[in-house]
């Protein structure tokens, strides 16, 4: 097998090496891996997982609780009272503004704001398009990804 990174990634490291490191990992334990198993061969400077993680402990707690600020970011939503009948909608959208790369602003802010708008739904259309090379292959999804592909949206 040939392990390779996601494209997008930030991991750094060997991907066959790690990949490879997994498996094994895999096949002692009876084909199953848990994170925690990950973890455990990883705190091992030799694995080459090793330096994938944080292992300063305050940096990494810093780091957990940027990851968890951003889940809370990520997850609140709004009920529009103009709107009452609508869904509840994200609260905070994240953007990259020139002042502040990127960072979240309200909803309602992003969708009065042309450019604001153009981002959040191209980076709409980009999970779409994520989600169709993940899923491609699921023939239970074809009419999903047939009316994708009449809206001009193309995995390629």
């Amino acid at each position: 097998m040939v392990f390779n990174w996601k494209p997008g990634s930030r991991f750094k490291g060997d991907p066959q090496a790690i990949g490879e490191r997994i498996t094994a990992l895999s096949d002692k334990s009876g084909a199953q891996v848990s994170p925690e198993m990950v973890l455990d061969d990883a705190k091992k400077k030799t694995s080459p997982m090793h330096n994938i993680f944080t292992w300063n402990d305050d940096t990494a707690a810093h780091q957990w609780r940027t990851h968890q600020a951003r889940m809370l970011l990520n997850h609140i939503t709004v009920q529009i009272e103009e709107c009452e009948d609508s869904p509840p909608v994200r609260a905070f959208v994240c953007v990259k503004t020139v002042e502040d790369g990127s960072t979240y602003v309200p909803m309602v802010r992003a969708m009065n704001d042309a450019e604001l708008r153009s981002q959040v739904l191209e980076s709409a259309w980009n999970e779409l398009v994520s989600f169709k090379k993940k899923y491609g292959e699921y023939k239970e999804l074809s009419k999903v990804f047939s009316a994708m592909d009449n809206l001009g949206l193309n995995a390629g």
